[in-house]
């Protein structure tokens, strides 16, 4: 059952979810956006770089942090969502990346959630962090 906005409360912490990156993600990636810039694909490239690896297109890590908030919330994506987002590390293959976040606001007026997310790779590095928005069902 999806959740209602009556039963959110702020400071309220949403599941964590977490993930690796892989290689093939990358490729796979790739071929959906027709991105293939060789800092993605080609490890050879990745590793005359400043990154010494391919590193992951960006939606690929922040996809972690939008499993999270659908399974906050139960359902498949929410009414309303939006994403406010700051990369501020790249991601490589074999990294593995955990979103966590938590209720930093509601609006009654709309129904509309505001959350605080993080995506950290296994070091505790933080690769992104943001805000998720959705509006609830009352």
């Amino acid at each position: 059952m999806a959740r209602r906005f009556g039963a959110v409360k702020v400071g309220e912490v949403l599941p964590s979810v977490a993930g690796i990156i892989t290689q093939e993600t990358i490729n796979d990636y790739a071929d959906m956006s027709d991105d293939y810039n060789p800092l993605h694909v080609d490890p050879d490239f990745g590793r005359s770089t400043p990154y010494a690896s391919t590193i992951a297109h960006g939606p690929i890590p922040m996809d972690f942090a939008l499993q999270m908030l659908k399974q906050w919330i139960g359902a498949a994506w929410p009414t309303g969502a939006s994403i406010k987002s700051k990369f501020i590390a790249a991601s490589k293959p074999g990294d593995r990346i955990t979103a966590s976040g938590h209720v930093v606001r509601t609006e009654p007026a709309s129904s509309r959630v505001v959350c605080e997310f993080t995506c950290e790779n296994q070091a505790g590095e933080r690769v992104i962090v943001g805000e998720l928005e959705c509006v609830l069902e009352n």
